[in-house]
């Protein structure tokens, strides 16, 4: 019988040094019953293909800008016959039963969004419920879906928002964030799992975005927000909105003001650190 899901990841030269541990996690799945979507670089993987259980895989040449190679990817699933796909980081690592959970919370859900441990810590779990309901403000506050924490329904990759992810500009600094806001208007169905449960290696890269205690790591958050909603509203009225409320209350807000803004950002950010206050 062929399957219905497929775990999608890119293989790329400066991340070989974590791809065994990658290779480990997919191969000690308690479900086995997967395809495989791999993009990959010009480098040779085959030591790395070899070590895996699962032997249907897509290859699909990575492309870049990254934002035309997030469109060529989804635009490939599109294509195929596959009805739950998965998404995983090359450098990170995931439970041995995120395909079979996800499996199970695709039935009933179009979109869902695991659990990060960095350290051993949840991250997320200490701010949404397990199989919380995920409404689009929770969205626009921050930044929860990424590349490598979620799950979703085939469906909703529609024509018309393939064609809005081809239109974002080339440089962009949350492409993830961009590509899920756009998919997920007008979807339902989105929870969070905490028994999705993905494993960030120790790296600055994975840490960064969770460090935004300080003024300067606040002010990139600004820039951040302010970027992602500029290049969606003219998409949405509620990205729109956003933009607005943005560029209102924090690009054009006085330097006094913005601090004293921060202050109290900063006396929450326990509850609140991936959030703009609103």
């Amino acid at each position: 019988m062929k399957t219905k899901t497929l775990l999608v990841s890119s293989l790329f030269k400066k991340n070989k040094k974590y791809l065994n541990q990658l290779i480990k996690s997919i191969n000690i799945q308690s479900d086995q019953e997967f395809d495989i979507l791999f993009t990959i670089d010009s480098s040779d993987y085959n030591y790395y293909l070899k070590k895996l259980k699962t032997k249907n895989i897509i290859f699909l040449k990575e492309k870049l800008p990254i934002t035309l190679n997030k469109y060529r990817i989804l635009n490939k699933i599109k294509t195929l016959r596959y009805e739950n796909i998965i998404f995983q980081d090359s450098d990170d690592t995931f439970d041995k039963n995120r395909v079979r959970v996800s499996k199970k919370l695709l039935l009933r859900n179009d979109f869902i969004i695991g659990d990060i441990i960095l350290k051993k810590k949840k991250i997320f779990s200490d701010y949404f419920r397990n199989n919380q309901k995920i409404l689009i403000n929770d969205l626009l506050k921050g930044n929860i879906a990424g590349y490598g924490n979620i799950g979703f329904r085939k469906n909703i990759l529609t024509k018309r928002k393939l064609e809005k992810l081809k239109n974002i500009p080339q440089k962009v600094l949350a492409i993830d964030w961009i590509t899920w806001l756009i998919f997920l208007q007008g979807v339902k169905k989105i929870i969070f799992s905490s028994k999705i449960k993905v494993f960030y290696n120790n790296r600055a890269l994975s840490q960064s975005s969770l460090k935004r205690i300080s003024l300067s790591k606040f002010r990139e958050n600004i820039k951040v927000q302010y970027e992602t909603f500029k290049n969606l509203s003219k998409f949405n009225r509620t990205y729109k909105l956003r933009f607005h409320f943005i560029q209102k209350n924090y690009i054009k807000c006085e330097t006094k003001k913005l601090n004293q803004i921060f202050k109290v950002f900063k006396n929450k950010y326990k509850k609140i650190w991936f959030y703009l206050p609103i």
